[in-house]
């Protein structure tokens, strides 16, 4: 661009050359505001040091996100989309963010429920018109300010919980949720999620905590009463990118994404810090703070990776990126379901995208320590790691006489769906593969994903000409997750695969070399990791009908279309004669 050559589009440049097709398909200029990183070294195809910074800021003590609780078996808020200046004190920039009563935050409100409760969101959209509403076409980057609402997690109604509602600028939609009463307690999040602009908005924090509670009938563990609890809602902002290759599986920056998607509103960005922090974690909205803890006393770490792009190595230690292990961790639960044996002992955690833990962490000797993402490649290739500290533990004062944690399977109630599938014999199989051969920046999507080991559509009992797939309530299913190698041999797909919309599934085999950072077989999930060759998991369908979305979380794929839609259903005709059918709209379900 610095010569006066076109870009790619035939454009004229202005700060950056990339594709900006979107933007002249409309006549609309290019946005562009050059940020810079530290670049990581690479050899051509992926990257040798992970992005990140491994340097500790004195934060700001930790602040939880607001807290909107239920109150008489009802949850009842307002929400609205609005352009925000976030401002995290080492950087900040425009984005598009949730607002409870005038007040835009990034992240948003924390819901809190409970089992038999409703929750009632009414989401007003107050960005400005989108430019390329006549020009745009399904599975690319395009309708930046439209958005909607998805709960990433719950056990609800896919026709409620329905990522294929659009919510255009002036307009609102009221979702309307039933939490059912056996839904166990757990830790969730929530997210825009249009198809076509699900990265810009995560990437710009359009993301909030939802938390299910222990019913009033049910007694938790007194172990786990006793614990003081805090929620840490993980974002990333990449306003640049430190991988410098053109690889399609790196880290996706906020200013690319923003150009492809010919996103109008100005980034008015500003970095006060080093370049390396232009590429961020943030937890709760804040910039490595804080927390004071007492020698000996456990608390509850309620995580959630509520991001686009990014695998986490959760560990705590003494040092960033180096040190010895400190403090003792206990994971408690994985995607907001309690582990069957009850809590287990970790060194480190995997977390991947869209991934949530419940840690309890104990330290037990006065010190410094640091709660930190610490990538060695046991969970991806660095591509798609990240080094950072995330919270900064403080540990001071007389020491504390407390329990650990524990408690045994039958403790915590579970649903007719988180029972222990592995002695179940499955109703119905099918596969879902992810292709890598061939992908490169100019083909229309950068991954696929397909159903059958080569990815042709196939289902067990499946019409060769229908669109859906067949799955029964009070059945059970089973996935077989077939994972390519792809052209680069071991180079691994740095995505999660077999996102489940309003479906949890149980792990039954892995292949050998799965990494046990992520959990265990035998754990319930809603999002497995792409490892190298076949995951097997199972499920259980339970209450509702409808459509199941599958996609891919790493949202950049997800948005150029590396999704599929199942429909799960004892007699899927009747269903779509009551208003169902593939067309994605709502039923209730069908016996």
């Amino acid at each position: 661009a610095a010569g006066g050559a076109d870009c790619n589009d035939g454009s004229k440049p202005s700060d950056m050359c990339t594709d900006c097709s979107a933007c002249s398909d409309t006549g609309a200029s290019c946005p562009s505001q050059t940020i810079t990183c530290a670049q990581a070294e690479s050899s051509g195809i992926g990257i040798e040091t992970p992005c990140g910074s491994t340097d500790v800021y004195d934060g700001p003590q930790l602040q939880e996100p607001i807290v909107l609780e239920s109150s008489e078996g009802i949850l009842e808020a307002t929400l609205s989309v609005e352009q925000y200046k976030y401002d995290n004190g080492v950087y900040n920039f425009n984005t598009r963010a949730f607002c409870y009563e005038g007040a835009c935050t990034v992240p948003g409100p924390t819901f809190k429920i409970r089992p038999g409760d409703t929750l009632k969101i009414t989401l007003v959209n107050g960005l400005q018109p989108n430019i390329d509403d006549e020009t745009s076409e399904m599975n690319t980057l395009r309708h930046p300010n439209t958005t909607n609402i998805h709960t990433h997690g719950l056990h609800v109604d896919p026709s409620t919980d329905n990522i294929f509602v659009t919510v255009e600028s002036g307009e609102s939609h009221t979702y309307e949720y039933y939490i059912p009463s056996d839904h166990m307690p757990g830790n969730h999040w929530y997210h825009s999620h249009v198809h076509g602009a699900s990265t810009l908005h995560v990437l710009g924090g359009m993301v909030g905590a939802l938390l299910v509670e222990f019913s009033d009938s049910e007694t938790p563990p007194v172990t786990y009463s006793a614990m003081e609890a805090h929620t840490l809602v993980l974002s990333h902002h990449p306003l640049c990118s430190c991988n410098p290759t053109s690889d399609p599986f790196r880290i996706i920056d906020y200013e690319e994404i923003r150009t492809k998607i010919c996103d109008q509103m100005p980034l008015d960005a500003n970095v006060y810090s080093s370049p390396e922090i232009s590429d961020a974690y943030d937890t709760n909205g804040q910039y490595q703070p804080y927390l004071n803890m007492q020698p000996g006393e456990w608390h509850r770490f309620d995580v959630v990776n509520a991001v686009a792009d990014v695998f986490l190595e959760l560990e705590i230690r003494d040092a960033v990126n180096a040190g010895s292990t400190a403090c003792e961790m206990k994971l408690l639960s994985i995607d907001g379901v309690f582990l069957l044996e009850g809590p287990r002992d970790i060194s480190y955690f995997s977390l991947v995208i869209a991934g949530r833990a419940s840690i309890a962490v104990m330290c037990s000797t006065v010190g410094t320590y640091y709660f930190q993402s610490y990538p060695q490649q046991r969970a991806c290739d660095y591509e798609s790691g990240f080094a950072q500290n995330l919270l900064t533990l403080k540990v001071d004062g007389s020491t504390v006489s407390m329990d650990a944690p524990a408690w045994g399977s039958s403790a915590i109630s579970r649903p007719y769906y988180l029972q222990d599938l592995r002695s179940i014999t499955a109703n119905y199989t099918w596969q879902v593969g992810v292709e890598q051969t061939g992908v490169s920046e100019a083909s229309p999507a950068a991954a696929w994903l397909g159903v059958g080991t080569d990815c042709e559509l196939k289902c067990d009992g499946r019409d060769s000409g229908s669109t859906y797939c067949e799955d029964s309530p009070n059945t059970y299913g089973e996935c077989r997750y077939e994972a390519f190698a792809g052209e680069h041999g071991s180079y691994r797909h740095s995505a999660p695969l077999c996102s489940y919309e309003d479906l949890y599934i149980q792990t039954i085999s892995q292949p050998d070399n799965a990494d046990k950072g992520y959990g265990e077989v035998g754990d319930f999930r809603d999002t497995i990791p792409a490892f190298s060759g076949t995951t097997v998991v199972r499920y259980a369908l339970d209450t509702y009908g409808g459509a199941i979305v599958v996609h891919c979380h790493f949202l950049y794929h997800e948005d150029l279309g590396m999704m599929d839609r199942f429909w799960a259903g004892p007699e899927v005709e009747a269903c779509k004669a009551s208003g169902g059918g593939d067309t994605g709209e709502s039923f209730s379900y069908c016996d």
